[in-house]
């Protein structure tokens, strides 16, 4: 069985910057639909998380009726693939990876942060 680990805030709930404790986004769309379908296919997912809250996160998949995850955490778990909002993929190549960080963006938020690699 493999393990697809998923961020929490960017991935699967809406976000916009930290807003509080205990103050998280609604259901991006069509996550309860990719999260069934990772369970359909007989693959496990687990929650990574930079929260503390881990329970209170867990409370937010049983209001929000979504398929519950393996484990919520804030330590990196071993997993067969990582989805983030945050990430970038690294194929090996350096250069490849200072152009690919020269014109990385978040889906939420419209800025640069490494244009001057």
């Amino acid at each position: 069985m493999s393990v697809l680990s998923m961020d929490f805030d960017g991935v699967l709930s809406e976000y916009h910057g930290y807003q509080g404790r205990g103050k998280f986004g609604k259901p991006l769309p069509g996550v309860k639909e990719f999260l069934e379908r990772v369970k359909n296919a007989g693959h496990s997912f687990v929650v990574l998380t930079t929260r503390k809250e881990v329970e209170l996160v867990k409370e937010w998949f049983v209001k929000n009726e979504l398929p519950m995850p393996t484990k919520i955490t804030s330590e990196k778990v071993a997993a067969s693939a990582y989805v983030d909002d945050r990430a970038v993929n690294f194929s090996g190549d350096f250069d490849k990876l200072a152009k690919d960080l020269q014109i990385f963006t978040v889906h939420w938020r419209d800025k640069k942060v490494f244009k001057d690699l």
